[in-house]
């Protein structure tokens, strides 16, 4: 038995289009299913809608269930032809027309009469989901809307105001249905105290609600410039934001940026692109002197250090500050101290061989390296302060030479330096009126042989003259200050020298964090951002800029922060750097320019200036900090 299958397509210019091929066997399946051997590509067709078979030499039609055709308008679901006879039916829009070829040989024609079916989108619903089988949408609808304002308002309303009682062993806590989301780890504590945030009923969180626990945040900025630096929404983010105010919502609330019950995501946000918003066209929206920062890769300005303009004349005045951008022609830290690091760096001379000398006890090597003198502190960002009894003692002593002991003059107080001179040579004179041959300096004309013998004036004039010329010595530019500190004449005839105060910047930048222990990877080393070993001045800044710039001379480039780091997308090998890696939100003023270094006695009894070792400055009480 074989059935020849042909297909017809007609063209638009009415010509036919006919392929036949042949189908060996008694059975042929109709339908939409791409397994059926005459595939019906219609929605109006079944996957599986009829079969034709052959016995004897009769065909037969049989329909799917629910799947009939159509004889003359008529449905039909059985069909049976004898050899000689001919028919047609209609499968949806296509005509299938049957007729005997030859004996045992049937040819089925495959024609589309009708157009595809264009089936509007609400019949492709019916027909593709539960439409045709459940209620509409409108009433369910209606339901679920009253339902909800009947259950989570009208019941938790008449339960506040006690419309509907609880049992008095019950507790219920019907207004938690009104939760958006669990509250996050770090305000877990309010999780049964809602009115700490909500403290009017239906009125957004207000910022006095937050800075009742949140006292001591500094603010970015005043908060009426905080409000016109931020651009204007627009499209649907426009939209919902005067909705907002429409009902009372001000921006630049602290709930604009931080959103609760949402677990522990969006209490913080840390995309710059919220950084960017605000400081990208800062100039047309307010007056500042900030520059444009969108992109630490593109569109950031370069770094602004705080210095030291005049560290002030004595320890008891505020030293004045500038904060200058790095590159500029006028960066200069004026520390009031005298320290040349290439000098100190040396792997050879006189500093080299003197870290040799003391390396047992110290723990130098060959020469000095930076890490012998500072030290980061416990969070790896700034570093230890530099303190002469500490760092600098071992070396540059204040010994005063005495022949049976050494005295240990005190750093930091001039005048008890020169107090302590003139005693030590009084108390001289009046224990040994007359010195040993050498150990007093002879003025011209004695006898170099001297006798001890009392000689009580001369003895006396000759250590006073010796005290002072000491003093002078000592505060001379290459003397024991003079060396590292800037000197104050005295007034003509004496010898009341001073020292200007040394100011030294803890923190240059004020606005941003540097986090010293992760940049300690690789071959990164010191010299890799800072030139210290071609600096002869304490007064260069060695810091680096945001791009590679050339170093001192006798020196090579210093590289730039962009050599590493990118934007926040930014892949290997750069490093991706978000705005919040080094900049924080609500730093206030940031860190102290200077930690507390001196202590003014507020007693009222005049007390002098004394220096204060603790790290931050345990100010005593009654002090005032300079």
């Amino acid at each position: 038995m074989t059935f020849i299958i042909r297909q017809i397509t007609r063209r638009p210019s009415g010509d036919d289009i006919i392929r036949d091929r042949e189908l060996p066997g008694d059975e042929v399946t109709v339908g939409r299913a791409t397994h059926n051997e005459i595939f019906l590509s219609d929605l109006r067709v079944g996957l599986d809608h009829l079969t034709i078979f052959l016995s004897g030499t009769r065909l037969s039609v049989e329909a799917e269930k629910g799947h009939p055709f159509t004889i003359d308008g008529r449905e039909q679901s059985k069909l049976t032809l004898s050899q000689g006879n001919t028919k047609a039916i209609m499968v949806g829009p296509f005509q299938l027309s049957f007729e005997a070829a030859e004996r045992g040989v049937w040819r089925i024609s495959v024609e589309r009469v009708e157009p595809e079916a264009a089936l509007e989108e609400d019949q492709v619903d019916e027909i593709f989901t539960l439409r045709g089988t459940l209620l509409g949408k409108r009433l369910p609808s209606w339901a679920g809307y009253l339902g909800a304002i009947f259950l989570f308002l009208a019941v938790p309303v008449a339960w506040f105001y006690g419309i509907i009682p609880n049992a008095a062993d019950e507790v219920v806590d019907l207004d938690r249905s009104w939760l958006s989301g669990p509250l996050s780890s770090d305000h877990a504590n309010l999780a049964g105290e809602c009115q700490a945030c909500h403290q009017a009923a239906f009125d957004h969180v207000n910022d006095y609600a937050c800075i009742e626990c949140h006292d001591e945040l500094g603010d970015h900025a005043e908060p009426v410039l905080l409000t016109q630096a931020v651009p204007d929404p627009s499209g649907v983010d426009g939209l919902i934001t005067q909705a907002s105010m429409f009902f009372g919502k001000e921006r630049g609330q602290c709930a604009d940026c931080h959103r609760e019950h949402n677990d522990d995501e969006g209490l913080i946000l840390e995309a710059s692109v919220l950084c960017a918003d605000c400081h990208t066209g800062l100039h047309d929206r307010i007056e500042t002197d900030l520059e444009d920062a969108s992109s630490f890769r593109t569109s950031h300005p370069n770094f602004q250090a705080v210095l030291i303009d005049t560290p002030g004349a004595t320890l008891g005045d505020e030293p004045t500050f500038r904060r200058v951008p790095l590159g500029s022609a006028d960066v200069m830290d004026n520390t009031g101290l005298k320290f040349p690091h290439d000098l100190h760096l040396e792997t050879s001379g006189g500093v080299a061989r003197q870290a040799q000398t003391l390396s047992a006890e110290y723990g130098f090597g060959d020469a000095l390296v930076c890490e012998d003198c500072h030290s980061l502190d416990k969070d790896g960002l700034l570093f230890e302060q530099i303190e002469m009894e500490a760092n600098c003692q071992m070396c540059h002593a204040l010994d005063l030479p005495d022949e049976q002991y050494t005295r240990e003059l005190p750093h930091g107080k001039p005048t008890e330096v020169i107090a302590l001179i003139r005693d030590y040579y009084r108390n001289r004179t009046i224990s040994d009126l007359v010195m040993p041959d050498g150990s007093l300096r002879r003025r011209p004309g004695d006898d170099r042989r001297v006798r001890r013998q009392p000689r009580p004036e001369t003895a006396r004039v000759d250590a006073m003259a010796i005290a002072e010329e000491q003093v002078a010595q000592i505060f001379a530019e290459k003397g024991a200050c003079g060396t590292c500190h800037v000197v104050k004449q005295p007034p003509a005839g004496t010898v009341d020298f001073d020292i200007q105060p040394v100011r030294l910047i803890d923190k240059f930048m004020i606005h941003a964090e540097f986090d010293h222990d992760a940049h300690d990877i690789g071959d990164l080393t010191c010299d890799s951002c800072h030139e210290a070993k071609f600096s002869s001045l304490s007064t260069d800044v060695l810091l680096p800029q945001i791009e590679t710039q050339a170093g001192l001379p006798g020196g090579g480039d210093v590289e730039g922060c962009r050599e590493c780091h990118g934007d926040e997308k930014s892949r290997a090998p750069l490093t991706a750097s978000a705005c919040l890696d080094c900049h924080g939100y609500h730093d206030g003023t940031h860190a102290p320019i200077m930690r507390p270094r001196v202590v003014v006695d507020a007693s009222g009894s005049g007390g002098e200036l004394s220096f204060n070792p603790s790290r931050w400055g345990r100010i005593p009480e009654g002090a005032t900090i300079r």
